[in-house]
């Protein structure tokens, strides 16, 4: 019973967003962006399907936005949908203009958007101290509004930052911290990111910790397994391999590479299939 309400769910959530698809272009034709209604709509489209949104966006034209706030908010919403698809602009020019529009004017909500997604820009160019600075600039306009989603989302790509450059110790901190605004907000999916990111930290501390990133990863890919988030079961696969690998378990190693494989959709990553494949044999 439980699982054909979950599947008419699935289908009525499939059929606002096809619709929306639809509607969406039609609208912005039919009324002037000066408004920015269009807008308006391809941003509430964004947090329910980004390709669709992103598709919308790339079809106008931000030269035809003939106001500043237009052109902004465009900005923020090209950045934050490519982003979602695991791409970054190739100029900074639209993103910058959003973060110096909405600073000029104290947009709060807006500016902790447009510097999170200005940090976003920085990371995926691999200037990392620049992307924490901003993100912690988004830090600090989300505190002003309380917007504890937000935040927990800045929270994870400073996780990451530190991660990277390898400030272990402070990836951890501000792990457990994502970790808890997720379970907060009761984001499932979230907390599996952060799971995923706490067991990487763990592998990455040596043996002693190998049994703490195993409960976390197994952790993290049972929930986005019941999400059927492709992307995320991809994610953590992958590091449960690596894990394992390290472990000297073959078998599971080589599972959870053949795991990878298949839900890996990005095929610019399946070079690491062949990786973790060759790590396990």
């Amino acid at each position: 019973m439980i699982n054909r309400i979950i599947y008419l769910m699935q289908n009525v959530f499939k059929a606002i967003v096809i619709g929306l698809t639809f509607i969406l272009p039609l609208a912005c034709i039919n009324h002037p962006l000066s408004g920015n209604s269009c807008l308006v709509q391809i941003d509430s489209l964004l947090s329910l399907h980004s390709d669709s949104a992103l598709k919308l966006l790339e079809n106008l034209n931000p030269a035809e936005l003939s106001e500043k706030e237009d052109l902004a908010h465009y900005a923020i919403l090209i950045a934050e949908a490519k982003d979602k698809k695991g791409e970054s602009p190739t100029s900074r020019s639209l993103i910058d203009l959003a973060v110096s529009y909405y600073d000029s004017i104290g947009n709060t909500s807006m500016q902790a958007r447009a510097h999170y997604c200005s940090g976003n820009i920085w990371y995926r160019w691999n200037n990392l101290p620049k992307a924490l600075r901003e993100y912690y600039n988004a830090v600090y306009f989300d505190q002003k509004v309380d917007n504890v989603k937000m935040l927990s989302l800045v929270y994870g790509k400073i996780t990451s930052v530190y991660y990277d450059s390898g400030q272990d110790k402070k990836a951890d901190s501000i792990c457990l911290m994502t970790e808890k605004l997720a379970l907060q907000l009761e984001d499932s999916i979230l907390w599996a990111e952060a799971l995923s990111k706490h067991g990487m930290i763990c592998l990455r501390k040596g043996e002693g910790y190998y049994h703490e990133a195993e409960q976390k990863m197994l952790q993290a890919l049972h929930v986005s397994s019941r999400f059927k988030d492709a992307r995320l079961q991809a994610t953590v696969s992958s590091s449960l391999s690596t894990l394992y690998s390290y472990m000297n378990d073959g078998q599971k190693a080589l599972a959870f590479a053949k795991h990878y494989m298949n839900c890996q959709m990005d095929t610019s990553r399946k070079y690491r299939t062949f990786l973790l494949l060759g790590d396990a044999y």
